[in-house]
């Protein structure tokens, strides 16, 4: 009777331990990377986009960055086409040097296209802040002092702002990444997803000057204040790169 009923407690204890929520890890920035997998997208062009975001994670000014970060960041990478058509590629990973950035970089690297179906970004935004997306598989946690989207793409999707608005009940911020000349695609950008505290809308010409894009927007998301020298960053070449600055708080909620 006594082994029968110290087997219980410890049942007991196991099931109490268990049920407990996961530690959470502070860290700097939690970042997600919603990158646009849809039919518009051809190989080339998604092996560009899936370079220039490994890439960013390579750049020295980065990796310094995250490096001095206090806690350093969380990030997460995943792809999005059609509504119902969103997954977490490379699962929220913590970064706190070069050496981590670069293994994050190279999981990029390694990945093979998950869709290639419709364009819905206001399903993925919305997606985006599920328990599903921005939660670790495993079951680790990660507490941002600032939160973010980071969402690129070459078309618009749905009308509305449904997905914007659920987005920035959760993160701080929802910044932009239109690929293309195209005015129509940056103006429901501009209206439709990007919203929240300084958030910014970020125009590469095209998918070949994508890379640079995406460092300059990363380096700002983290932390960077300044774009590093050429040395140290991709010099950005005037007319290929525009960024909007957008300085009202919670953008995308008033116009919801």
């Amino acid at each position: 009777m006594k082994y029968k009923l110290r087997a219980l407690l410890l049942g007991a204890g196991l099931c109490l331990f268990a049920s407990q929520p996961a530690h959470a890890t502070n860290v700097a920035v939690k970042l997600l990377l919603l990158v646009d997998s849809s039919g518009s997208i051809s190989a080339s062009e998604y092996n560009l986009q899936k370079t220039g975001y490994a890439q960013a994670f390579q750049n020295a000014a980065i990796q310094n960055i995250i490096s001095n970060s206090p806690g350093g960041i969380a990030v997460a990478f995943a792809e999005w086409s059609s509504s119902g058509q969103q997954a977490i590629r490379v699962d929220w990973t913590h970064l706190t040097d070069a050496t981590s950035a670069n293994a994050f970089a190279a999981s990029i690297s390694s990945l093979t296209r998950a869709y290639s179906g419709g364009t819905a970004p206001q399903a993925a935004l919305s997606w985006g802040v599920s328990s599903e997306a921005w939660s670790n598989a495993a079951g680790l946690t990660f507490t941002g002092a600032k939160n973010i989207i980071d969402i690129s793409g070459d078309g618009s999707g749905e009308s509305g702002t449904a997905g914007r608005t659920a987005a920035l009940g959760v993160v701080d911020t929802i910044n932009g990444l239109v690929i293309g000349g195209s005015t129509s695609v940056a103006n429901y950008y501009t209206n439709n997803i990007v919203g929240g505290t300084d958030a910014k809308l970020y125009l590469a010409a095209s998918f070949a000057d994508f890379g640079k894009a995406v460092q300059e927007k990363i380096f700002v998301e983290i932390g960077g204040n300044v774009v590093p020298e050429p040395s140290s960053f991709l010099p950005l070449v005037s007319g290929v790169l525009a960024i909007w600055h957008f300085r009202r708080r919670k953008l995308g909620a008033k116009k919801s």
